[in-house]
């Protein structure tokens, strides 16, 4: 059986990896990848869909994607790039990175901003934050899922040009404080928040990178939506 394309969603992710914990991100983000490229080469496949995130372009201008990245995480995602060169340059593969900004949505288990609000309603305990002013970009999950549809049918179609990478974003910003005020105006409730508790992390990004949005697409869940008549968890 001939397979056409791959999306290559496997990662592993530590904002501060501990030691025993480097070897996986390596594996994980540089040589599962590799391997994926090594086989799709022998095997013909048309099209390679990588996914990306914009931790890769830390403090660059927006739209320029100047490399810098914010953790080891990020770092192993662009170490990747280097291999994935080798496997376009030596093969027919069309080989494109989605980066994505923060999600969010149903079924989470990461401990993500929403849901950090969501247990401090529920329970009333303390929520010990940083100072809060870093602004996020949140896309829910129905919309990135949209937007990997959109990207296989451009690498599908081999007469649509595709750049080397594009950015899934909501197309907005804003600042954790003005999350928090949005999200208690929306459940008539105070959070009980501690700004300033915890110290900002190392290199935390305070203004989310902007890069080449995807053609064709475009978010459907928007900002109303997420302060409206009801706050996806």
């Amino acid at each position: 059986m001939q397979i056409d394309g791959v999306v290559h969603l496997a990662a592993f992710q530590a904002f501060s990896p501990e030691e025993g914990e480097i070897k996986d991100l390596v594996l994980s983000n540089i040589w599962l990848g590799t391997a994926l490229l090594e086989a799709c080469k022998k095997a013909d496949v048309k099209w390679f869909l990588n996914t990306g995130t914009i931790w890769q372009n830390y403090q660059s201008p927006d739209f320029l994607d100047v490399y810098n990245p914010v953790n080891l995480y990020a770092a192993s995602k662009q170490a990747f790039l280097s291999m994935a060169k080798y496997y376009t340059e030596t093969s027919s593969i069309r080989f494109c990175t989605l980066k994505l900004c923060d999600t969010y949505g149903p079924g989470d288990t990461r401990k993500k901003i929403l849901s950090l609000f969501d247990e401090a309603r529920q329970t009333g305990c303390r929520l010990d934050l940083t100072p809060g002013k870093q602004q996020i970009d949140l896309l829910h999950i129905n919309d990135v899922v949209s937007g990997f549809v959109r990207l296989t049918a451009i690498l599908a179609d081999q007469e649509f040009p595709v750049c080397p990478e594009y950015v899934l974003s909501s197309g907005k910003r804003i600042s954790l404080r003005n999350l928090a005020v949005l999200y208690e105006k929306k459940y008539h409730t105070k959070l009980n928040i501690c700004w300033g508790a915890i110290p900002y992390r190392e290199r935390t990004v305070m203004i989310p990178y902007k890069g080449n949005i995807l053609p064709g697409w475009s978010p459907i869940i928007t900002e109303e939506d997420l302060y409206g008549d009801e706050i996806p968890s």
